[in-house]
């Protein structure tokens, strides 16, 4: 697995500014070289690449870089860029880990579904309403929904193999949506709207529960951990 650089509920900012051209012609320039660099960006990756990091590289988008080419990619990280679609992910059916923090992701694209083989996706600090797209990835163990702004715990009945869920930092009101994952041995939820502990007593493996920083007054719930 790659290493994370942080917990659930450490709060890192990283600020861009998009820089803007004047004029059209400046700015048919600008795209025309970013589709150059893009293209040239993965020009000395074999094609039975199998990681594949492009952390900061000011990415707005996946089309271009030509992914389709490694039938052998099992790790894609792009962590701290722009990108705001993750519809080219559907032509890599080989991924293993997807580590999209700190993007521009408003929701979970379908693309996502189609990556059946995931065992661990990391979409924090970006900002995504809805957990959603996900039901098929059965072989999830590792889910990172950090900073974002989903106010519903709800789809993740079917990862059954699900042992690290993190939804720190985001609009969260009530505990709800867990019952299924009885693998789960660490959930994180700090700095959310939760006011009572609930939802909790079916996860038997449950060995890490972190719930600072929301609207809990007392202890109760906990019965059947």
């Amino acid at each position: 697995m790659s290493q994370k650089i942080v917990t659930a509920d450490e709060e890192i900012c990283w600020n861009d500014e998009d820089e803007k051209a004047s004029g059209s012609e400046s700015e048919t320039e600008v795209t025309e070289e970013t589709a150059d660099d893009q293209q040239d960006l993965l020009s000395d990756y074999a094609a039975t690449e199998t990681r594949i990091e492009l952390m900061h590289s000011r990415l707005d988008t996946l089309a271009g870089l030509g992914l389709e080419r490694f039938t052998c990619l099992e790790y894609l990280g792009c962590r701290q860029n722009l990108i705001k679609d993750l519809s080219p992910l559907s032509s890599l059916p080989t991924l293993v880990e997807v580590d999209f923090y700190d993007n521009r992701l408003k929701r979970i694209s379908e693309s996502i579904g189609q990556l059946t083989r995931l065992t661990s996706l990391d979409l924090s600090f970006n900002k995504i309403r809805a957990i959603e797209n996900v039901e098929t990835l059965a072989q999830l163990s590792e889910l990172f929904f950090v900073s974002n702004k989903i106010a519903r715990i709800e789809n993740l009945g079917a990862l059954r193999m699900l042992t690290n869920l993190e939804l720190g930092a985001n609009r969260i009101r009530q505990i709800e949506g867990l019952g299924e994952l009885e693998a789960l041995e660490q959930l994180y939820l700090g700095k959310n709207k939760i006011a009572k502990l609930e939802g909790l007593d079916k996860l038997k493996r449950l060995r890490v529960l972190s719930i600072q920083s929301n609207r809990i007054v007392t202890m109760e719930g906990l019965d059947e951990l």
